[in-house]
């Protein structure tokens, strides 16, 4: 199956949330647009494991997604510059006393394991963007709470 950017990036962009919010770190905001988009920890997140995790998150939520699209996976590794950057913040703060393979598979397991949540969450993303384009809006915020109450209410 092909998926638009928009698409990738809403399913990137949740597994952050999703990942981060596992591991009980409050988001302050998720936004996307046509053009990428971000979800921003609380400001005093400490870089540690499991910031790590969700640092990496997008990149094994696009692997996931584009397993059988490998020139589409390798036009969004483009887009890993900033998660990378975070990436290297969250070893350099643990000391550089961690495994890369390791770590990438923990968070790729986060991934697997909450698929649904991100699926779930990456949808709502689409159609309030959608919904935001039609109106002139070119995005879509969610602050952090909302990710969190819309997460409760999946069954």
């Amino acid at each position: 199956m092909a998926f638009t950017d928009l698409e990738c990036t809403t399913y990137h962009e949740a597994a952050h949330a999703v990942v981060y919010l596992h591991h009980g770190i409050e988001i302050e905001d998720l936004t996307v647009m046509q053009s990428g988009g971000w979800c921003f920890p609380s400001e005093d997140t400490p870089y540690d494991y499991p910031y790590l995790l969700a640092a990496l998150a997008g990149m094994e939520s696009d692997r996931h997604l584009l397993a059988d699209q490998p020139d589409d996976l390798k036009g969004r590794e483009s887009g890993w510059k900033d998660d990378l950057e975070q990436v290297d913040k969250a070893i350099a703060a643990l000391g550089g006393d961690v495994s890369m393979d390791e770590a990438a598979a923990e968070s790729r397991r986060l991934v697997l394991e909450n698929w649904h949540r991100i699926q779930f969450l990456a949808q709502l993303l689409v159609r309030g963007l959608t919904a935001n384009l039609k109106d002139g809006d070119d995005r879509y915020m969610m602050l952090g709470h909302e990710v969190q109450a819309r997460l409760s209410t999946m069954a």
